[in-house]
């Protein structure tokens, strides 16, 4: 009996529809479940990857980046789900989700936090520095802040 009550569980989650939230990451499982991108693509590799390093951090930060965090999981999330109707593929579906990164962090405060709030940030994805498409944000992120 409990083995049934597992798979039907297992089956109810994995069928669910996940939605933008600001509490979890499960919406990338869902946008890689219809996208199908693989582990190199967009929704598991960066979406989902960096969403859950930064959910484990959450708790270690000050309280503004803590208040940060859900805003901006929930417009990077959000923003996918406006676009995800008119993407056509993994590539497209990339493009627009690493664009939509900079409008995201300036409208949810990222420039606002102080200094050593936004370098407890960009710590968590410290190895993903080498990625050219975080450096590329995180240079992108700066000039928006900059120029803001």
């Amino acid at each position: 009996m409990k083995t049934v009550i597992t798979l039907l569980l297992a089956f109810f989650t994995l069928s669910a529809i996940a939605v933008p939230s600001r509490n979890d990451c499960n919406y990338y499982l869902d946008v890689e479940r219809d996208f199908k991108c693989g582990f190199k693509g967009y929704p598991l590799k960066f979406g989902y990857r960096l969403c859950e390093k930064y959910l484990e951090a959450q708790p270690g930060m000050t309280r503004a980046v803590q208040r940060w965090f859900p805003k901006i999981r929930y417009c990077l999330q959000n923003y996918l789900e406006t676009e995800r109707a008119s993407i056509r593929d993994c590539k497209d579906l990339h493009r627009k989700a690493i664009n939509s990164h900079i409008n995201c962090y300036v409208q949810t405060g990222f420039c606002d936090l102080s200094v050593l709030d936004q370098a407890q940030i960009v710590q968590v994805t410290a190895f993903d520095i080498l990625n050219p498409d975080v450096m590329g944000l995180s240079l992108r992120v700066k000039a928006a802040c900059m120029s803001k």
